[in-house]
């Protein structure tokens, strides 16, 4: 590997005993019980097929799997799959930042992640953390996309894919209790009309109390107040087309993230010692470890508390339409119609989680809707020699963004409103092609193309726009039946955007940056051995990324003295890993998963030193290890019912927080450990199962952004601690 370092060594000295473990099992496991492993089944190349037939980097969690290991938002996931971090969670747990492979973040508008649900792009990054309510599996995949999926991104993306309309009738009834007055309820029914019309119905409410306890009175911080309604239609007129339509509304109000003061200094800045100007009571902190929220620990964090009830609110409305047409048997035409519509209101955020008016905003209000479309046209030629895909994608953002009160420094504001709205237009069109050459049995070949162009309108400013051209190949061989081999290389873009600098609505305080782009290159094995009981995928990839998108600070040009954060193009990096995914039937009943992912970033070219990481820095949000392992044991009853053991490890190592070196900080590495007990009946209509996630409640720190240099407070969002509850199910 390029520029490994020793730790990245070692942790690559870990993935080969795994690796090497896992070949052994294959080796000196009994063959006799005749099981195997359930086939995974994705859409990473928008066609159904065995994740084992796939020769793209992807990770796929059915339903059934995201209830067993506790998953409950898309947030969860970051622990159980290695390679995907996410952060920026200062405003609640409705924002936040996506990276896969250390490569994500960006703005609402171009986030370098994608995020989907029923094939439609997610632009909004609010209320983005959706809850998992009846889903049939979440799929993500690493790398540059844009050849296959709707709309070109550099990191990756998650699909989020929910169940169907279903020709029979039925339906399903869940509740979840447990800690912090967790009441999760959610209730679905499927009923056909017709042979020709089906239609499914989800609710769901979803409660918890927050785990950081504000020790003012002010509302407990990490709350969760959720309410989803989903009505779907399929329509099937004829045997060849197919017509898939779906509403959610998504309400959810909380009162903040848990973020609290992690370190706090008392060497005076330039703007004073805000401390002692407000006589604080508080002690000087200087490491994570040291904080325990202040006051108290883990089992019972308690902050000082805020000087602001930190309420925020919210409604999402998403609709989609899928038309699929199958105009022959070897073409078919697919239509796929999204849009989505978001509200948030902010009434406060104290961002220094102390009761002192250091650093907060009020009434921030975000106005957002997004319109797609999509037609895809998929087919098979020459009698099944070439299969290929081309199409076409728009999609327009509108947004409206109001800015907030500001306080700081300890006055009660900061000049008022500051500058009123930003109102932003923005669009993406993008054609594509796709296509696969079975040049034999078990060789192929594929080449895959989009042209891309992304427009921006702002009020303020003159129109600009951005095109590129995308590319991916593979190589794909079948060495048995059962192992695969592959080797591709592509390239990703991300469109540029605006910053802004200062407060008034003119064009001197706005920033345009331009586009990135990446090059990826990757190798991949996909096996399973010994009767299809063990599965073992590994992929290495190496990637150059330019024109980095990246945060960094700036001279307010107002005051000519204050310093602002802004986006810029900023020189190279480069990152390459390995990856490995296995499963193994160890016998009848026992079940073994494991997987790993070890990542070597570098920064290659800096800019200005002080604003920027420079070339030896750590590259934020990637942790140079992560690594899950699992088992699960059923055990069956005299009576016909079964007893389901499972237990999951996940470990995460150290990574930085933010991408300026002033305020970013080393998050300490951290392992969670979840538990989970269950018993369904004999006829496995009902169930019920106790669990515990973050058994050995570790303290743990998700985010963090420090600020001492200004405001002398560093903080931070606290991980959940160790939860207790008990999950329900029922099916008629």
């Amino acid at each position: 590997m390029r520029g490994t370092t020793a730790p990245a060594i070692r942790s690559l000295e870990r993935i080969k005993r795994t690796a090497l473990a896992a070949g052994v099992l294959a080796v000196v496991a009994p063959a006799a019980w005749g099981q195997a492993l359930e086939e995974v089944v994705v859409t990473a190349e928008r066609r159904e097929a065995s994740i084992q037939d796939t020769p793209v980097s992807v990770v796929a969690f059915s339903g059934r799997e995201i209830e067993e290991l506790g998953v409950t938002n898309l947030k969860d996931l970051q622990n159980f799959i290695p390679g995907l971090s996410i952060g920026g969670f200062s405003d609640g747990d409705t924002e936040p930042d996506w990276y896969i492979r250390g490569v994500g973040g960006g703005d609402a508008r171009t986030k370098g992640v994608g995020l989907y649900i029923d094939e439609v792009y997610y632009a909004s990054a609010n209320g983005s953390l959706l809850d998992v309510v009846d889903v049939e599996r979440v799929e993500v995949l690493r790398g540059p996309q844009g050849t296959l999926f709707g709309r070109n991104t550099t990191g990756g993306l998650l699909h989020f894919v929910t169940v169907k309309p279903q020709p029979e009738f039925g339906g399903q009834i869940r509740g979840n209790f447990g800690s912090y007055d967790r009441a999760d309820l959610s209730a679905v029914v499927n009923v056909p009309i017709n042979d020709k019309v089906l239609t499914r119905f989800t609710a769901a409410s979803l409660k918890q109390g927050g785990y950081v306890k504000q020790a003012n009175g002010m509302p407990d911080l990490g709350d969760k107040d959720t309410d989803l309604v989903r009505a779907q239609f399929r329509f099937l007129p004829t045997d060849s087309l197919t017509v898939d339509l779906s509403h959610a509304y998504i309400e959810y109000d909380d009162h903040g993230a848990a973020q609290v003061a992690i370190k706090i200094s008392q060497e005076p800045t330039t703007i004073g010692n805000l401390f002692e100007s407000q006589n604080p009571d508080l002690p000087e902190i200087e490491s994570f470890s040291d904080s325990d929220c202040i006051v108290g620990n883990s089992n019972d964090c308690v902050s000082p508390g805020s000087d602001l009830d930190q309420s925020r609110e919210g409604r999402l409305l998403v609709t989609t339409l899928t038309t699929t047409w199958d105009i022959t048997d070897n073409l078919t035409l697919k239509a796929i119609t999204g849009l989505i519509d978001v509200s948030a209101y902010q009434v406060a955020a104290d961002w220094d989680g102390l009761p002192l008016p250091i650093w907060s905003s009020q009434d921030a209000k975000d106005d957002e809707e997004t319109f797609s479309q999509e037609l895809q046209f998929l087919g098979e030629s020459f009698d099944g020699f070439l299969s290929w895909q081309t199409g076409v994608y728009f999609s327009k953002l509108r947004q409206n963004n109001y800015s907030t009160t500001v306080r700081c420094c300890g006055f009660a504001s900061s000049g008022g409103p500051t500058g009123g709205a930003d109102i932003i237009r923005s669009s993406n069109v993008g054609v594509y092609g796709d296509a696969t050459a079975s040049l034999t049995d078990r060789l192929s070949f594929s080449f895959g193309g989009r042209y891309t162009k992304d427009e921006l309108e702002h009020q303020v400013l003159d129109a600009v726009d951005w095109n590129e051209f995308i590319w991916r190949a593979n190589v794909q061989y079948d060495l048995t039946d059962d192992v695969m081999v592959y080797a591709s290389a592509g390239t990703g873009y991300r469109a540029g955007g605006v910053s802004r600098l200062c407060d008034n609505p003119v064009p001197q305080c706005y920033h345009l940056y331009g586009a990135e782009t990446l090059v990826n290159r990757e190798i991949g094995l996909r096996s399973t051995w010994l009767d299809r009981r063990l599965r073992m995928n590994l992929t290495y990839f190496d990637m150059t990324w330019r024109d980095r998108q990246v945060q960094t600070l700036t001279i307010d040009p107002e005051s000519e003295t204050g310093v602002v954060a802004t986006t810029e193009n900023i020189g190279k990096a480069a990152l390459d890993g390995i990856e490995l995914e296995t499963s193994f039937l160890a016998g009848e009943r026992f079940t073994l998963s494991a997987a790993a992912s070890v990542l070597d970033a570098d920064i290659l070219q800096g800019g200005a030193p002080g604003s920027t990481l420079q070339p030896g820095d750590e590259m934020p949000r990637a942790p140079k290890l992560n690594y899950r392992i699992g088992g699960s044991y059923t055990l069956p009853l005299d009576n016909g019912a079964a007893l389901t053991f499972r237990s999951d490890l996940a470990f995460t190592d150290k990574q930085r927080s933010f991408p300026t070196p002033t305020n970013s900080d080393i998050i300490p590495s951290y392992k969670i450990v979840q538990a989970r007990v269950e018993y369904e009946s004999p006829d496995g209509r009902w169930s019920v199962a106790g669990y515990c996630t973050n058994c050995a409640d570790e303290k743990y720190w998700m985010s963090a952004f420090d600020n001492r240099g200004v405001y002398q407070i560093e903080t931070g969002q606290l991980g959940r601690p160790r939860e207790f509850g008990v999950a329900l199910r029922m099916d008629y």
